[in-house]
């Protein structure tokens, strides 16, 4: 058994095993919906920094960038404006 962190995208994806080799399917990682996201000024081009920032630990660093539409790797965070609020994100990790 793989133990994956809490707050991990991997926790959307499957484990798939091919002629005895295990990987990581892509991750279908839902859409957070907030009705308080928040606005940060974005000071940094990493976005696991933004992170941080936003909620105190670099790993939700996906949901910022499902949440502005980014896709890796990221070359240019300027137009990053929705931070989901924790309490949004936790109702769709804590299923």
């Amino acid at each position: 058994m793989i133990k994956i962190e809490r707050f991990s995208y991997l926790n959307f994806a499957n484990v798939q095993e091919i002629d005895g080799i295990e990987f990581w399917e892509l991750p279908d990682i839902p859409d957070i919906k907030s009705n308080k996201d928040r606005m940060l000024n974005v000071e940094t081009n990493r976005i696991d920094i933004l992170s941080k920032k936003a909620y105190n630990t670099y790993s939700l660093w996906w949901i910022i960038a499902k949440s502005n539409n980014i896709f890796f790797p990221p070359r240019d965070l300027s137009g990053i404006q929705r931070f989901p609020n924790m309490r949004a994100i936790g109702e769709k990790i804590n299923k």
